[in-house]
């Protein structure tokens, strides 16, 4: 199987249960705070969560799961008793979330990332040899 194949599987649609209980967990994960939008003011899960599981199949592929044992609505209690329970079932929520959200063009405006630049060597900072310091 081709990595494509694999990437077709596992970002494939979420059902309507996986994509509630993904939308209640987002907003705890990223909750609305002063200016910072939450997960679902940005229709994270209709969006940006897409883009992460399509580009991350090892996260895509233990997602079901998590929704699956996920209560139909999910506390900060819950995220607690996960992080005792299943700590990598919660660093996988957190992954996909946080990914999708620092992705968002919003939210990169609102914390001033306007993304990676190309940034010269000067040479003032090389060494004796002529060859930049790192």
């Amino acid at each position: 199987m081709t990595l494509e194949q694999i990437v077709n599987i596992h970002s494939a649609q979420l059902d309507e249960y996986q994509q509630k209980r993904l939308a209640k967990l987002a907003d705890l994960i990223a909750p609305r705070l002063d200016d910072m939008p939450s997960a679902s003011d940005l229709g994270l899960v209709d969006g940006g969560i897409k883009d992460v599981l399509r580009l991350r199949a090892d996260l895509a592929a233990k997602l079901p799961g998590i929704l699956s044992d996920c209560p139909e609505t999910p506390s900060n209690n819950y995220l607690e008793g996960l992080s005792a329970r299943q700590p990598e079932a919660l660093e996988v929520l957190v992954q996909i979330v946080a990914g999708a959200y620092y992705m968002n063009p919003r939210v990169r405006k609102l914390i001033g990332y306007n993304g990676q630049k190309e940034l010269p060597i000067e040479m003032s900072h090389a060494t004796s040899h002529g060859k930049p310091s790192v």
